[in-house]
């Protein structure tokens, strides 16, 4: 984040209010994207334009990221690549597992492509398992 260097007199002023339990609040500095002003990340997130999540873009902040580059998509992540099914393109997997015809979660359909499963078996098949096994069934039984 964003370190603010204070005067010597304005750091002792707020020591001393420390000391007797107050708290010290510093004015937000506001946030310039795409020649705009806003007055917060959360008011950022909240645009149309903004294409990531108010936590995803708080992290890229945190880590020093650019503000520009921190408000896109992350082409080079698995979520965020498009992916067809049912003769349909989707922007992304997450996109996918929101559709009502898709019967698994997004964690799981994530899974179950990266194993190797096309995106139609993934979707449809939320019961799919790997066999029981003689321990498994003692167990059961």
């Amino acid at each position: 984040m964003l370190q603010v260097s204070l005067s010597p007199a304005l750091n002792a002023a707020a020591d001393l209010i420390r000391a007797n339990g107050g708290i010290v609040h510093f004015p937000r500095p506001n946030v310039v994207v795409w020649g705009q002003e806003f007055t917060s990340l959360k008011a950022v997130s909240k645009d149309p334009r903004c294409e990531v999540s108010y936590l995803t873009l708080f992290k890229r902040i945190k880590l020093g990221v650019n503000t520009d580059e921190a408000v896109k998509k992350n082409v080079y992540s698995r979520a965020c690549k498009q992916v067809s099914c049912w003769g349909e393109n989707f922007e992304s997997m997450r996109a996918l597992a929101l559709d009502n015809r898709c019967k698994v979660s997004y964690t799981s359909l994530t899974q179950k492509i990266a194993s190797g499963m096309t995106p139609e078996e993934a979707a449809s098949d939320s019961r799919l398992r790997k066999p029981i096994t003689t321990i498994e069934q003692a167990i059961v039984s």
